[in-house]
C-alpha cells in the first residue's frame, strides 16, 4: 500500500470518519512495524530508526499542517 494514496486534503483530515480512517491505517502500519521489528536483528538500530522518523514525519504532515 502506497503512503501516497493515505496523504489527505485538510478538509479530509478534518472529517470525522475520515479521522478514523487515518486511524486504521497507522493501526495497520504499528502492526506492520512490530511484525518487521520481531524479524530484525536487534543490532540493526539504524533501520528501526528509519521506521520511526517515518511514521513520525507522516503523523507531523498529517495533523500539524
Amino acid at each position: 500500500m502506497g503512503a501516497g494514496v493515505l496523504i489527505p486534503t485538510w478538509e479530509y483530515a478534518n472529517d470525522e470518519t475520515s479521522k478514523e480512517h487515518i486511524k486504521n491505517c497507522f493501526s495497520i502500519f504499528f502492526y506492520l512495524y512490530l511484525k518487521i521489528f520481531i524479524k530484525i536483528q536487534k543490532n540493526n538500530i539504524t533501520y528501526i530508526l528509519y521506521i520511526y522518523i517515518y511514521i513520525y514525519i507522516y503523523l507531523v504532515y498529517i495533523y500539524a499542517r
